[in-house]
């Protein structure tokens, strides 16, 4: 899964282990971190390889760019709060609250032509 790679392991040290100086705060973050990006993993592979067998549609596509998107995001307002960057935080909140309102209409179009 995610955690084999090598980059991702070394970014999830650096983000939890040098910039958190909490420990409550390393281990419900890294667990938080841990989740999205096991989940940002079907929603990679259902955004390359659509499933006509589980229902999963070429229409859903976009939802699931936009779900990785806003994965990738939280994780970075992750870093921006409890690294103490202020402005990233701060983008990363607007840009977060942008997709999830453009997902919700996309959702609902792909759903629509799911059911029909």
């Amino acid at each position: 899964m995610g955690f084999k790679r090598p980059l991702v392991r070394l970014g999830l040290y650096y983000v939890f282990f040098l910039l958190v100086n909490n420990t409550e705060l390393r281990i419900s973050v890294g667990i938080i971190a841990a989740i999205i990006i096991c989940c940002s993993y079907y929603n990679l592979k259902h955004a390359i390889i659509y499933d006509v067998e589980l229902g999963i549609i070429s229409q859903m596509r976009k939802y699931n760019v936009l779900a990785l998107c806003y994965a990738a995001l939280t994780l970075l307002e992750y870093i921006g709060q409890y690294g103490g960057i202020l402005p990233l935080y701060i983008i990363t909140g607007v840009l977060n609250g942008i997709v999830a309102a453009v997902m919700i209409p996309v959702l609902k179009e792909g759903f629509d032509k799911w059911i029909i």
